[in-house]
């Protein structure tokens, strides 16, 4: 990960509201977030900011599929009560498609379980992405 995307993903959990802010914001202008910012992004989900929540939901419509050893802690994500986290999780391993075949199990309980309708319903576009390669 370059020392920019670092430095901004640190900056999301700073206690310093102004420079989340501006570390989402940063990261919500990329044409393209790279995957490693994931993690960072995920967290700041729950952010008690909101405009801070929503530029990270921004940043993560941006985000490229993850790396293949991001997998397993997306997968552990997806039981994540937070509806926001489960969602996002599902919708990254969705964007790696076959290289996620190893959540399969856990995206089928979520697509059953989770308490989130919205989760449930991206778990399932993502066992979607998976089967179609």
């Amino acid at each position: 990960m370059s020392k920019q995307i670092v430095s901004l993903a640190t900056s999301l959990a700073s206690v310093d509201v102004a420079e989340r802010i501006q570390a989402a914001e940063a990261l919500s202008r990329m044409a393209e977030v790279p995957a490693r910012a994931a993690p960072a992004l995920l967290a700041a989900l729950v952010d008690r900011d909101e405009t801070v929540r929503n530029l990270v939901t921004s940043a993560l419509e941006n985000c490229g599929p993850p790396e293949q050893d991001q997998v397993d802690e997306l997968e552990a994500s997806l039981v994540n009560p937070n509806g926001d986290i489960a969602y996002w999780s599902a919708t990254l391993l969705g964007r790696l498609g076959a290289g996620a075949i190893q959540a399969v199990e856990s995206l089928k309980t979520a697509a059953a379980e989770h308490p989130s309708h919205e989760a449930r319903k991206r778990a399932t576009w993502a066992l979607g992405k998976i089967a179609s390669g």
